[in-house]
């Protein structure tokens, strides 16, 4: 993803750049209405009732349909009232990608609860080959947005046909469910979609929000300064994302899974694995920013071209957030198990409401830079809000004690 980004910014000019940036952010945040946290949803109800979470896919299928349209709508809406530049026709190439959003996520929990790991990496690896696919698609031919448009329309149309096969094997029973004995309830009632929705909609909200606070600066400083400006702020953003790749696969991909079955099942691996994450997590998260403060300056106008130079001081001030995101990305990755997710949408909304008003106050004053801060700030309040409600909902007063370097496995689930 990365370099396609890399490609996308030196094919293109910086105002359709700009363009390219914030249609992807656009339809990325709707992409999270489309799956509606679905393929999270999965894994914690596979992980608490086994074998018997089969039942729920039939109404989270449901769900998902509803929302794919409901994506759909909001995004043509979107499309009529911004008309600056190509980005009105651009987004319509790109609608398929609501849908394509969603079949990555459901086939995504589908391998994680077979701890199919290589597997899951190759299917994550699809959609940013296809970027990268389509990057050389625009360098090729002198950066057509058009050319963008109907690439990116394929490479949705593709993805959408290889997993669909793979979410339909799932309500055969035709997938291996590691940790759990081949057992289906006889009996019970089947869930309702109301059931589902009940469930899924922390998840589905945790998505959106999460973009508001990581991603809505791009949105925001289109509208304010001008596609050009956003361009700008989108290279360090994806220097950013690149930064982040680390602590997200961890968590959200290797252990979101397992972590529902401790919690329910393995306490004491559940806080043993918590201590050893937090205490990697910060230490690799300051190490991490020191490189970054080192190289930003010199490699981001190096890799993306001297006319994006301003991004690398831009980075500067986003190297920050850095050891929040890591750390942060550890101590929330427990509040996603039992109830408690319901608690961390609360706090993922209050950051993403902060981001935005300090973004609408900063921006005007600062442009780019006060976009920058608004995020070092959205990252700072999540990061305390977590520690506060791991202490007071999950672990207690063992929360804040006995990070370390060292991992001691317990029991036997590993």
């Amino acid at each position: 993803m990365f370099i396609a980004q890399v490609i996308f910014a030196r094919a293109l000019t910086p105002f359709d750049y700009g363009i390219l940036a914030s249609s992807l952010v656009a339809v990325t945040m709707l992409g999270a209405i489309a799956s509606f946290g679905i393929g999270p949803f999965w894994l914690k109800i596979f992980g608490e009732k086994g074998w018997s979470g089969k039942e729920w896919l039939k109404s989270s299928l449901r769900i998902v349909v509803i929302s794919c349209l409901t994506a759909c709508g909001l995004l043509f809406t979107y499309s009529s009232i911004d008309r600056s530049g190509n980005g009105f026709s651009l987004i319509w190439w790109l609608t398929p990608m609501i849908g394509m959003f969603a079949v990555v996520d459901l086939v995504s929990a589908r391998l994680q609860l077979e701890e199919r790991y290589v597997t899951l990496t190759l299917w994550l690896m699809l959609p940013q080959a296809g970027r990268l696919i389509v990057a050389l698609m625009a360098m090729f031919s002198g950066g057509a947005l058009y050319i963008v448009g109907g690439g990116f329309l394929g490479v949705a149309i593709t993805i959408m046909a290889i997993g669909a096969p793979l979410i339909a094997g799932m309500f055969k029973a035709n997938f291996n469910l590691v940790g759990h004995n081949k057992e289906i309830q006889i009996g019970l009632p089947s869930p309702r979609v109301r059931d589902v929705f009940a469930g899924a909609w922390p998840f589905a909200i945790a998505g959106i929000f999460y973009l508001i606070y990581f991603q809505s600066d791009i949105l925001l400083l289109k509208w304010m300064r001008g596609p050009e400006i956003a361009g700008l702020y989108n290279v360090a953003y994806a220097t950013m994302a690149a930064v982040y790749m680390l602590p997200g696969v961890v968590y959200q991909k290797y252990l979101l899974h397992k972590q529902h079955r401790w919690a329910e099942h393995d306490r004491q691996q559940f806080l043993a694995v918590f201590r050893f994450g937090c205490g990697v997590m910060l230490t690799t998260g300051l190490i991490v920013m020191v490189v970054v403060l080192m190289l930003a300056p010199w490699a981001v106008p190096l890799l993306f071209g001297k006319v994006y130079s301003e991004a690398g001081r831009i980075v500067l001030v986003l190297a920050v957030c850095v050891p929040l995101r890591f750390l942060a990305t550890s101590v929330g990755g427990t509040l996603v198990t039992q109830d408690h997710m319901r608690h961390k949408v609360c706090y993922m909304g209050v950051a993403a409401a902060v981001n935005i008003l300090l973004n609408i106050i900063l921006i005007p004053l600062f442009s780019y830079y006060g976009a920058a801060a608004a995020t070092v700030a959205s990252e700072t309040v999540i990061l305390c809000a977590y520690l506060l409600a791991v202490k007071k909902r999950v672990f207690g007063n063992e929360a804040w004690r006995g990070w370390t370097l060292r991992y001691r496995k317990i029991g036997n689930d590993g």
